[in-house]
């Protein structure tokens, strides 16, 4: 893959980052055993079907949801990290942060990384 010298991994910490904030969840992934707590993934699931109640006026809207949702709760499950970002920064309660996020996972390309 090509990459640029001006991009940043997406891992690190950028120079206007506070570390603390940075390590919280790269820590909390790292010391995870286990699967993720059953509470922190249903927390993440309650507020994004509540966001998809709110804003989805077609069962299509909801399937697609659903679909969403199938796609993210593997990663959530298996990183606890990540279920904490998405609690901390409402990712869950996000229009369009699952769908990013998915973008991330299936597509890492020099372009994506660009507009990340």
């Amino acid at each position: 893959m090509l990459r640029h010298q001006y991009l940043h991994d997406p891992v690190e910490r950028t120079a206007d980052m506070n570390i603390t904030e940075f390590t919280k969840y790269t820590d909390i992934s790292k010391k995870q055993i286990g699967p993720t707590e059953d509470s922190i993934v249903e927390e993440v699931k309650k507020r994004y079907f509540e966001l998809i109640d709110d804003y989805s006026s077609t069962e299509e809207e909801r399937s697609q949801a659903g679909k969403v949702w199938e796609f993210v709760l593997p990663k959530i499950e298996i990183n606890a990290g990540l279920a904490n970002f998405i609690l901390d920064y409402d990712g869950a309660e996000s229009l369009f942060f699952f769908p990013w996020l998915i973008n991330v996972f299936r597509s890492p390309s020099t372009a994506l990384e660009m507009a990340y």
